[in-house]
């Protein structure tokens, strides 16, 4: 035996009772962005709930809320007779709500059972010998007991996300908030996963769960509500939220699409790179990840001098993974990148820089408490001399004009669209001749997404080739020379533009089956970039 009782039968014992979680009007901001906005919801007493929504909708930031690592800006949150908004998140999970992370961080050098016997000893609540139940028990029930002496930092990624259930369990929640556990398995993996989630909600235990894996979501819960923008925007059942327009719209970006207009307007006349155009990025085979969760898997891509390409994907398809393999940010585990022939794998992120590899990252990522300009010429060539940094700065300022007028206004007093400028203009500071843009369009008004695309298309014509990471597919296509769909890791389409702008062409590419009813396998195995007219 590891440990003493926990206190809250489990699947295999009686029943426990949980109470209904209510949100009323809850709200949060952080800074200028919202992230939630008025929303209100009751999860009755074991109930599975999911959550899905696009990059951006404020999903994670609701699980953070009800579980205490945030504080509502508005609104509130009640367990029962209990409100806990406001509440520290240990006394949150006293109360009975646990959270399970997308990435397991268990303790590596102790012991699967010795994880789990820190969860079931933060705190404990009295029981009657009945229904205690043992580390073991938590143990068998998540399929780790073979597993038990094992030390964390030996599990592959299925038993970690195991043992990230078993830890949520062992601190007696009844009510559990699953933060994409689901993500990185394929295959008998995400099936066993499903198996146990499915295992531990006939226990009794209500469950919200933010799942960009559909078929987790098809498979074990009841409603589905869909934010968007940090507002509830459906809510139904698996199918019918599926079936609903609204729901397409926002995952494909076709709302913003009707709210601004026809897009053909975006696509430049002219475009200063071609298919044919010589190699400036290859990026091949390559594989990469964060521990045992695998985010790309065997992908390639090919992007020329001054072309635009690219890639779509719904969320957790390995966009921004992409990214940051390109920049350096995330290390390739196989494979290789070249640049200009020369192959870039093992560079450091300052030194692909330099060769001409700018990154304008998802969420910004600007100095706050600095000035526009300050902010801009950190972004300069480290080499440069004062005369070219000044040189480049009003070519920037000339790119962006609002900013011109901002220039000595905090960064972090700018809007959401200024701040957006702010962070591509720092990175073309850097005289690219590749400029990633990783969602530049995620919570920006339609009119301000056009400016932006209006202003991409006279940087492009100034020679420097885009890499754009959307998930606004209209807009990305109609300015790309060639575009790339990434699901789960996997190219599914790779090519011209043209035909992911047929809608049911693009939701088999985009979602790969999982999206609206049955699972379908991948015919093509993800990894030869080749459409197949499925």
């Amino acid at each position: 035996m590891h440990a003493p009782w926990i206190g809250e039968p489990l699947a295999a014992f009686e029943a426990v009772e949980s109470s209904p979680l209510v949100l009323e009007h809850v709200t949060k901001r952080f800074g200028g962005v919202l992230a939630n906005d008025d929303l209100s919801l009751r999860v009755e007493p074991g109930e599975a709930l999911g959550i899905i929504g696009p990059n951006g909708a404020g999903k994670s930031t609701l699980l953070r809320l009800i579980g205490g690592l945030h504080v509502p800006s508005a609104g509130t949150i009640t367990l029962g007779a209990t409100r806990i908004d406001g509440l520290r998140p240990d006394v949150v999970n006293r109360h009975g709500i646990g959270l399970a992370n997308q990435i397991p961080k268990p303790f590596p050098a102790l012991s699967v059972a010795e994880n789990v016997q820190v969860a079931a000893t933060s705190h404990r609540r009295k029981a009657s010998p009945r229904a205690r139940v043992t580390v073991d028990d938590v143990l068998e029930l998540c399929q780790l007991g073979t597993r038990a002496d094992a030390r964390a930092s030996s599990l592959g990624l299925l038993d970690l996300k195991r043992l990230e259930l078993a830890r949520v369990l062992a601190t007696g929640a009844r009510v559990l908030l699953l933060d994409e556990v689901a993500a990185g398995l394929v295959g008998d993996e995400l099936t066993a996963a499903i198996q146990l989630v499915r295992s531990i909600h006939r226990s009794g235990r209500s469950m919200i769960i933010v799942e960009h894996v559909q078929r987790v979501i098809q498979e074990i819960v009841s409603r589905v509500v869909v934010l968007d923008w940090g507002k509830l925007i459906a809510e139904g059942t698996p199918a019918a939220v599926a079936a609903d327009e609204r729901v397409r719209d926002v995952y494909l970006g076709r709302r913003a699409q009707r709210e601004a207009g026809s897009v053909s307007s975006l696509r430049p006349e002219t475009t200063a790179g071609t298919a044919n155009s010589s190699a400036l990025l290859e990026v091949e085979n390559v594989c990469a990840g964060y521990g045992s969760l695998v985010a790309l898997d065997h992908v390639e891509l090919r992007i020329g001098e001054g072309e635009v390409v690219s890639v779509l994907g719904a969320n957790g398809a390995g966009k921004s993974t992409l990214a940051k393999v390109v920049s350096g940010h995330v290390p390739a585990r196989s494979g290789r990148l070249l640049w200009r022939t020369r192959e870039v794998t093992e560079l450091p992120t300052y030194k692909r820089a330099r060769l001409g590899i700018a990154h304008s990252p998802e969420g910004r990522r600007i100095f706050p408490d600095h000035t526009v300009s300050e902010n801009l010429l950190l972004g300069a060539a480290h080499s440069a001399s004062r005369a070219r940094r000044t040189e480049r700065l009003e070519w920037v300022l000339g790119v962006f004009p609002a900013l011109r007028k901002l220039a000595a206004r905090r960064a972090g007093l700018l809007s959401g669209g200024e701040q957006q400028m702010l962070a591509i203009g720092r990175a073309l500071m850097a005289e690219p001749s590749l400029l990633i843009c990783d969602e530049l369009s995620l919570g920006l008004a339609p009119t301000i997404v056009d400016a932006l695309y209006d202003t991409l298309v006279d940087v492009r014509a100034s020679g420097i080739a885009l890499l754009l990471i959307e998930q606004n597919t209209s807009r990305s296509l109609a300015v790309s020379d060639r575009a790339y769909v990434l699901h789960r890791g996997r190219v599914t389409y790779a090519g011209a533009p043209e035909p992911l702008l047929d809608e049911t062409f693009l939701v088999q590419r985009y979602f790969h089956g999982e999206f609206g009813g049955r699972h379908e396998p991948d015919e093509t195995g993800g990894r030869s970039g080749v459409p197949t007219g499925k």
